[in-house]
């Protein structure tokens, strides 16, 4: 599980100071580009953080928020209806007659996303997703979770891009890039399954999905809010 989350420039100190690398020579940039792949590639759920946003939709269409990583759901979309006639979505009609604005809830099906753009089946209204964000500072760095298996795998990430540039490493060994990528590729793994590995409490709530004697088909309705909880039966058997 991820708890915390830390600043990048602690985890690039940290970096250069392992690998006895002097100021003059730290590539900044490439070393916030590098660890933010690192990051995208760990790709763990609880490394992430959950955000909702209202899009306004206009012609079909809305533009995605930029800091978009998954869609996990829409929660709402609402149209502008005048009479229910052949005028319905009309971008003038619904400027000037807003008095006459129907909200209507549509089911999670009715969208396709197009790269960084959100078609609907209504012309104009808005449309509210819930979705998954790397959280970043607010010089929109990215945040790191503080966590010892992250750190190690974050820096063999930025020793195997130096690898490929062919910087020279005192130890010899990491002038190799098999060997480089090798260990990144390990401790990738292990940061993955130290951030997928459940607490107590969540383990608890996963065991509670699974010994159920009849669970619930409908959880998707109440996002997922009840998954967890223990089942009890009376004397009787029933709920």
């Amino acid at each position: 599980m991820i708890y915390k989350l830390v600043n990048i420039k602690t985890i690039i100190q940290s970096i250069v100071t392992d690998l006895g690398i002097s100021n003059e020579e730290i590539p900044w940039q490439d070393f916030v580009q590098w660890i933010a792949r690192g990051l995208e590639h760990i790709g763990t759920y609880s490394q992430l953080h959950l955000k909702e946003e209202e899009i306004e939709i206009e012609d079909y269409k809305g533009k995605l928020p930029c800091d978009l990583y998954k869609i996990k759901r829409i929660l709402n979309g609402w149209y502008f209806d005048k009479y229910n006639d052949s005028l319905v979505g009309d971008k003038d009609d619904t400027t000037e007659r807003k008095d006459q604005v129907n909200s209507t809830k549509f089911s999670n099906y009715d969208y396709r996303v197009n790269l960084d753009t959100i078609t609907c089946s209504y012309r104009s209204g808005t449309l509210t997703i819930q979705y998954l964000a790397f959280p970043v500072d607010e010089q929109g760095l990215p945040l790191v979770p503080d966590n010892v298996s992250f750190t190690e795998a974050l820096f063999w990430k930025v020793a195997y891009q130096l690898a490929i540039r062919g910087y020279a490493f005192k130890n010899p060994q990491m002038r190799d890039i098999n060997f480089c990528k090798q260990k990144w590729n390990h401790y990738c793994l292990q940061a993955r399954a130290e951030a997928n590995m459940p607490d107590p409490e969540l383990a608890s709530r996963m065991a509670n999905n699974f010994i159920k004697l009849i669970p619930s088909r409908n959880e998707w309705n109440n996002m997922f809010s009840t998954l967890g909880d223990k089942e009890n039966l009376n004397l009787n058997g029933k709920f």
